[in-house]
């Protein structure tokens, strides 16, 4: 009979530990995935499994039945475009399929004149696909003999070309599929070399190179527009590589936090209510003492605050297309260890900015292409425990 309110203590607490710890949000299960390929503005999302295959589950699917395959064969990350097209490499060159179907087939590239075998067809196995730039055209990265080169397409005679100017051919680093940044808004890509971030404009105009000399810390994004690459500059600060102007100003105080064991994302939204509508960047920053913070920073300079703060690290923001929705990621890992970090996932409202945050869920995380990320207007997904999770909206 002792052990009677032992026994009972220890209930009530594991009941107030699962209170405390248990989400306050309904989430789906939409089966298993280890990564997750997205594009805000489509009504879909790719689930890739630990042995390279891929479905499409449906931005409004209720369970794992609701998703179909995509067709055997595919190599590599596919990638989505803004007409809702799925690129991906195949033996047979670079497809692109709809509703899980093939549509279309690009031949792969030729070693390009000047170089050993000229006019040979590139093995699948060289090429790795980036992504798709800005007119939906995909961009791949060949693993030539002295380094990584990058093939892009030309619209007007639908040809492949390696992407040079002035003689001088474009020379991403090692792992171009995860290197090379894309603009959405226009035929433009960014990556990161010694000297400097380097952005190349490829559009009907002709190739154009821009550097942002000594602008070498990871990492960067471009701004929604396509007018500019935002960089950590060579001073402290924030720095807009003018594309057109061919120029580097400076933007805001602060820095594009980044830690080597999670990885980096941002967001922009619009500022509905403020005149003029600006832009912001929403990314996490490294404070004085070596912690990850959300800020938000206008585009256009000047402004910039952050939601929160402590001693704990926020980082990987995800923002709803409308723009009303911040998920984020919650952690006070170790950084000297490598085992993978606990995690814990937010949700909350700009505009009730000072609620506290909603917790979505827990898990193991500091891994790639997992989320949080908005899918249409404001669907989360995310994976956790290896399940791909969609939260249920309140009018579901």
């Amino acid at each position: 009979m002792r052990r009677l309110p032992i026994l009972l203590a220890l209930v009530v607490l594991a009941g107030v530990v699962w209170w405390l710890t248990r989400s306050p949000v309904d989430t789906l299960d939409l089966g298993p995935g280890v990564r997750l390929v997205t594009r805000a503005d489509v009504e879909f999302v790719l689930v890739g499994n630990s042995a390279g295959a891929w479905r499409v589950v449906p931005a409004a699917a209720t369970s794992p039945a609701d998703s179909y395959p995509l067709p055997a064969g595919l190599r590599g990350h596919p990638v989505i475009d803004g007409r809702g097209f799925v690129h991906a490499l195949h033996d047979e060159g670079v497809v692109r399929l709809r509703n899980g179907a093939f549509d279309d087939k690009i031949d792969l590239p030729t070693v390009p004149d000047g170089l050993s075998g000229a006019g040979q067809d590139i093995a699948v196995q060289g090429l790795v696909l980036v992504g798709v730039d800005g007119a939906d055209q995909p961009v791949l990265a060949w693993r030539a003999a002295d380094g990584p080169r990058l093939f892009v397409r030309d619209v007007e005679e639908p040809a492949w070309r390696l992407l040079e100017a002035d003689g001088r051919p474009a020379r991403p680093p090692e792992g171009a599929e995860r290197a090379v940044v894309m603009s959405r808004a226009r035929r433009a890509l960014a990556f990161r070399t010694d000297a400097g971030w380097e952005a190349w404009l490829f559009g009907p105009g002709g190739v154009v190179r821009r550097v942002a000399d000594g602008c070498t810390a990871q990492p960067a994004a471009f701004t929604p527009d396509g007018a500019a690459l935002v960089v950590e500059g060579k001073v402290k600060g924030l720095w807009r590589l003018e594309l057109d102007e061919d120029t580097l100003r400076f933007m805001a105080d602060g820095n594009l936090g980044q830690h080597d064991r999670i990885p980096w994302s941002a967001g922009f939204r619009v500022l509905e209510a403020e005149e003029g509508r600006p832009t912001v960047m929403v990314a996490p920053q490294r404070d004085l003492h070596g912690y990850l913070q959300i800020f938000q920073t206008h585009l256009s300079g000047g402004g910039r605050w952050s939601f929160g703060g402590g001693y704990l690290h926020h980082y990987m923001p995800a923002v709803s297309g409308d723009g009303r929705l911040l998920a984020y990621v919650q952690s006070d890992f170790d950084a000297s260890s490598t085992e993978p970090p606990l995690e814990d996932i937010y949700l909350m409202e700009f505009d009730q900015i000072e609620e506290p945050a909603v917790h979505v869920d827990r898990r193991r995380g500091g891994r790639r292409d997992q989320g949080p990320v908005f899918v249409g207007q404001d669907i989360l997904f995310y994976i956790a425990g290896g399940r791909v999770k969609r939260l249920q909206p309140a009018d579901d």
